[in-house]
Formats: C-alpha cells, sequence, structure tokens
C-alpha cells in the first residue's frame, strides 16, 4: 500500500463519483486489465494534474506493456512514473500485484478552451500474445476561474501571551477558485509606548475551494506588557485581498499557564474499506484561559506514516473539555493507526495514537478486532465496531 492509496481527510463530508468499471483483454490463459476504463477531467491552461492508473495481468510471472497516448489531447498527455514524475512508455507488471502509473494533464496557454480527447493505449509487448486494453480520456480544458478569498476570522489565541513568548496570529481563510492561495500576511502593530512594529510573514500555500486555517508566528523578544493594536492585511501577488483590526494584551510571564490532556479516542463514524474514518480526540484545557485546540499528526499504515492529518481548531474554556475531529480514508484492510499531538497555544499533549484493523475474512465481509489506545504511558482496550460492506471480488 502506497501513500497514493491513503490520504487524510481534513472536510467534514466528501463526495466522490463511482469510478468507471476496469476494462480487461484476455487470449486464452492470458489477460490484460486496466483501471478505470475511462477519464473525465477538468483542467486550467498551465496546471498540471495528475490521475492514476492501474494494471494487471494474468498468464505470466512478469510481463512488459507499452504505454502509448494518441488522439487530440496527447500533445499534453503523458505517461510517469508514481513518485518520480519520470516520463515512461513501458512497464513490467507481475502476476500477483497491480502496477500504477501516473497520467500527467498539462495543457499550455495555446490549448484551445473546450472538450479534447485522448487514448492511453496498453499492450502486451509478448511477441504470442497480442492483447491490449485502453483508457479513455477526456480534457475539459477552460480559462482561469477568479480567484476569491475572503478573511473569515484573525485573531491571537486566548487574546494574550506571556512576555517573551512568540506571537501567533491564527487566519481562517475561505478560498473559492481552481487555483491555490500563495498567501502573504501583513501585520502594522502599536505598542503601548507609542512605536510602530511592521510585521511579515508567508504562510505555505492554500489548496483551491475550501476553508483554511493559517498561521503566522514572531519574536516578541524586548516588547513591554501592555495592549497592542493594529492591522492585519492579507495579500497574494502583491494585491490586497482582505483585512482585519487586531487587539491583544501581552502580560507579564507566569501570568497565563497553558496545557492540554488527551483523555481518549473514538471513531465516531461508520467506517469501511473505500470509506472514511471519523476520529473525534477528546481534549481538556489545563490552562487559566480559552484556548483553541488543534490535533495534528499522521495516519500510519504498516511500519510508517503515509499522510499528514490535522484538525480544524476548536475554542475549549479552561478546564474544560471538547471533541476535535480527524478524519482518514480507508482504501484496503489491514491495520490503521492516527497518532499525533494537541496542540493549544503552542503548548503540545503528549503523543497520542488509536490504532484500528480493516480486515478481510473468510465470507469477504470487512470487520475489526478491538482497538489499542495509548495516551502517554496509559493503555486502555477501547472496543470498536465498524460496519462491513461486501469487497468486490
Amino acid at each position: 500500500m502506497t501513500a497514493r492509496a491513503v490520504a487524510a481527510i481534513a472536510i467534514a463530508s466528501m463526495v466522490a463519483a463511482a469510478p468507471a468499471a476496469p476494462v480487461t483483454a484476455e487470449a486464452g490463459a492470458n489477460s490484460l486489465t486496466v483501471f478505470p476504463s475511462e477519464f473525465v477531467i477538468e483542467a486550467q491552461r498551465g496546471e498540471r494534474l495528475e490521475r492514476t492508473i492501474g494494471i494487471e495481468q494474468t498468464g505470466a510471472r512478469e510481463r512488459d506493456v507499452s504505454l502509448q497516448v494518441s488522439g487530440a489531447a496527447a500533445a499534453f498527455l503523458s505517461i510517469a512514473s508514481p513518485g518520480t514524475g519520470e516520463p515512461i512508455d513501458r512497464l513490467g507488471v507481475s502476476d500477483t500485484t497491480p502496477s500504477f502509473v501516473d497520467l500527467v494533464i498539462e495543457p499550455t496557454a495555446a490549448v484551445a478552451d473546450g472538450r479534447h480527447t485522448a487514448r492511453v493505449r496498453v499492450v502486451a509487448l509478448d511477441a504470442e500474445v497480442a492483447i491490449g486494453s485502453d483508457v479513455a480520456v477526456a480534457v475539459d480544458v477552460a480559462g482561469d476561474r477568479e480567484l476569491s478569498v475572503r478573511l473569515l476570522d484573525a485573531s491571537v489565541p486566548g487574546g494574550a501571551l506571556e512576555a517573551g513568548r512568540p506571537l501567533r496570529l491564527e487566519l481562517e481563510v475561505d478560498v473559492r477558485g481552481t487555483t491555490a492561495l500563495i498567501p502573504t500576511i501583513a501585520l502594522t502593530l502599536d505598542a503601548p509606548d507609542g512605536s510602530t512594529s511592521e510585521l511579515a510573514a508567508r504562510p505555505p500555500p492554500t489548496e483551491p475551494d475550501g476553508r483554511h486555517h493559517l498561521e503566522a508566528s514572531w519574536s516578541t523578544r524586548g516588547w513591554e506588557v501592555g495592549r497592542y493594536t493594529g492591522d492585519l492585511v492579507l495579500s497574494a501577488d502583491a494585491i490586497e485581498i482582505d483585512r482585519a483590526e487586531i487587539a491583544f494584551d501581552v502580560v507579564p510571564p507566569g501570568t497565563l499557564t497553558s496545557g492540554v490532556t488527551v483523555l481518549g479516542a473514538r471513531l465516531a463514524s461508520t467506517a469501511h474499506v473505500g470509506g472514511v474514518a471519523k476520529v473525534a480526540v477528546t481534549v481538556r484545557n489545563d490552562g487559566a484561559r480559552d484556548g483553541r485546540v488543534v490535533f495534528a499528526g499522521d495516519v500510519w499504515f504498516g511500519t510508517g506514516p503515509i499522510a499528514p492529518l490535522r484538525s480544524d481548531p476548536v475554542l475549549v474554556g479552561p478546564g474544560e473539555t471538547a471533541d476535535v475531529v480527524v478524519y482518514a480514508a480507508l482504501e484496503e484492510p489491514g491495520t490503521y493507526r492516527v497518532r499525533g499531538r494537541a496542540n493549544i497555544d503552542g503548548v503540545e499533549s503528549s503523543a497520542f495514537s488509536i490504532d484500528f484493523d480493516v480486515v478481510e475474512d473468510g465470507a469477504g465481509l470487512v470487520s475489526t478486532r478491538n482497538v489499542g489506545l495509548a495516551v502517554g504511558g496509559l493503555v486502555a482496550a477501547v472496543g470498536v465496531v465498524l460496519l462491513g460492506r461486501r469487497l468486490a471480488a
């Protein structure tokens, strides 16, 4: 199983179209199957997209196949090796596990609007076996869609920080469009002594379309205690997008205490192979003020991490508990682990993990065994039931 097979899902819901059925060519005991049998892709000029094609064969321990693209869209389509991105035109496929290649779509500025079609032809290179399968490709090319961004919230967690601790600013933005937001944050602050500071940061780019969490931090060494006010400007490509007023207090060291404890976790949704596991992590704010708690870590499968995950921030009052939620896709049977730490105002909890199995029994049904839950040095047994579905033969 590869990182491509399982991804962390950082949204509360997901709508997926049913994939096109595989297509198989047969000649006696020999067969060649490609999946899916077709793609319909929306693309913009100047962007790069990737779609995965799977290939299976029977009749030979290993068989070389050729990969050729033809048709009107072939000028901006290519076949590449997953992970490396290197162009390839042939591949060795064993009879025990499927192989995968990437279909790369890169419309240039010269490509006209509208639908462009192509065909990916996969052919066995055995001299004595003449079998081949096709993948139909349709690419709808359109001009750039205007990027729309709204700044939903901007604040310093808890509205205060202790002198000498980093200033951490959190933003929630709503991005609409088919291009990523490459943000710049500029902050103008008026200090209690009347001086003004100019601060700037470049958070990582966001994904297109969706609500995103941005963070920026700066050193406060030498800042005096008191009230700070100012203006925040969010921009991209030197163009101002939105702005907000910022106010917070710098208080003496030791005034504020922060801390967070992970109390436990549970699967909060029905989960099955091909579905999404919703994991609710229960946390307690051990500090003396309100704070936004985030759980961040990785989804593990087998021997290591395969994808990062991060919850949306949840505001938790002092001494109160709340659930923060993360999501992980379950693409095939096996042991999955959600592992990470909770964070409040820059203070992290002990490491935490929850393991669960999605297994295929003799009847072809997905079921589970008990889950081991570890929080720091505490280990508890948690019973979890995943409702199964019959797997395709």
